[in-house]
C-alpha cells in the first residue's frame, strides 16, 4: 500500500485537499476576512464622522459669534470715529446699537 498514513487522511495534504479545494478555502477564509476588514472600516468611519461634525458644528458656532463680536466693535470704532470728527451725537448712534445687541447677547 503506498497510501498516506491513516492518521493523515484528515490533514490539508491529505486525500480530499486537492488543489481546488485548498484554493477554495483560501479564497473563503480571505473573503471573509476582508468582510471583516470592511466592516470594522465602516464602523470606524461613522464614529470618526461624528467626532468630526461634532468639533466643526462648535468651532463654526465660536467663529460665527467672533465674526459678529468684530463687526460690533467695527461699528463701535466707526462711531467714535465720526463723533470724533462731527462732534455729532447722532453718529455715536451705531455704538449704542452695538452696545444694546451685546448686553442682549453676551455669548
Amino acid at each position: 500500500m503506498n497510501g498516506p498514513p491513516a492518521s493523515a487522511t484528515g490533514s490539508w495534504v491529505g486525500p480530499g485537499w486537492g488543489l481546488r479545494r485548498r484554493i477554495a478555502v483560501a479564497l473563503i477564509a480571505g473573503g471573509v476576512a476582508l468582510l471583516g476588514v470592511v466592516g470594522l472600516s465602516g464602523s470606524v468611519l461613522t464614529e470618526v464622522q461624528d467626532a468630526q461634525t461634532r468639533v466643526v458644528d462648535n468651532y463654526f458656532a465660536a467663529q460665527g459669534m467672533s465674526n459678529r463680536r468684530f463687526v460690533s466693535w467695527l461699528d463701535m470704532e466707526t462711531a467714535v470715529r465720526g463723533y470724533a470728527l462731527t462732534k455729532n451725537r447722532s453718529s455715536l448712534q451705531p455704538m449704542r446699537d452695538a452696545l444694546t445687541t451685546q448686553a442682549q447677547n453676551p455669548t
